[in-house]
């Protein structure tokens, strides 16, 4: 069953082949604010640098050579702009490139993440990028792909069951300190009120004997 669904959805997956175009400067944008706090966690910075740069390609490129002090392109003898091959990092844009890195780079860092404080964050940021690639392709296709057979879907139901697993724990701990406190204020009280039984017995008590010393001594008075 699961391998004719990716059978299906490979087919879907081939027909975006290098047709559409993926503006990713939000996810960028936000990834950019975490690089930059550091409240962040050292380890959540790592893991986010990470995914990142798998966001990026090493692009070859030729550019005019710029004078260091005013910043103005040089010239060569002819009057012709010197130009130098330069490597820069370019975004990805390329919708079905982008979906490559999602299932393979991006979910490699979610599993590497699951069961500690990033997984959220980590996650969140995935499914950034895979909204990101729904709203690009106008037409639905790679959304309809993805609803047949999506690689990293998996590794969000073991997330989820994490998650839940986690919920569960916490609260059936919460349930058992409620009934901890529960069972101690019930305690406190049947305290008490043996503590007021032996008080009411004991001023009872000193009263009784008082009136039968009271009694004793006016009958002998009269």
């Amino acid at each position: 069953m699961n391998q004719r669904r990716k059978d299906r959805s490979k087919v879907l997956y081939d027909s975006l082949e290098g047709q559409v175009e993926v503006d990713i400067t939000p996810l960028l944008s936000r990834l950019d604010d975490i690089l930059a706090d550091n409240t962040q966690s050292k380890s959540l910075r790592e893991e986010l640098k990470k995914f990142r740069d798998s966001l990026f390609d090493d692009v070859e490129v030729e550019r005019a050579v710029l004078d260091k002090d005013t910043g103005i392109p040089r010239i060569d003898n002819q009057g012709n702009p010197l130009m130098e091959r330069v490597v820069e990092q370019q975004p990805v844009t390329d919708l079905m490139a982008l979906h490559r890195r999602r299932t393979s780079d991006i979910e490699q860092i979610v599993k590497d993440n699951f069961g500690n404080p990033n997984a959220s964050t980590v996650i969140g940021l995935r499914e950034d990028l895979t909204e990101l690639l729904d709203a690009a392709d106008i037409s639905g296709t790679y959304n309809l792909a993805r609803r047949v057979y999506d690689p990293s879907k998996a590794s969000l139901q073991v997330a989820e069951q994490s998650a839940i697993g986690r919920l569960l724990a916490w609260l059936q701990t919460n349930k058992r300190q409620r009934l901890l406190k529960k069972f101690s204020i019930q305690t406190f009280l049947f305290s008490r009120c043996e503590t007021l039984k032996g008080c009411c017995k004991q001023s009872i008590l000193k009263a009784g004997r008082k009136s039968k010393n009271t009694l004793f001594k006016e009958n002998l008075i009269s």
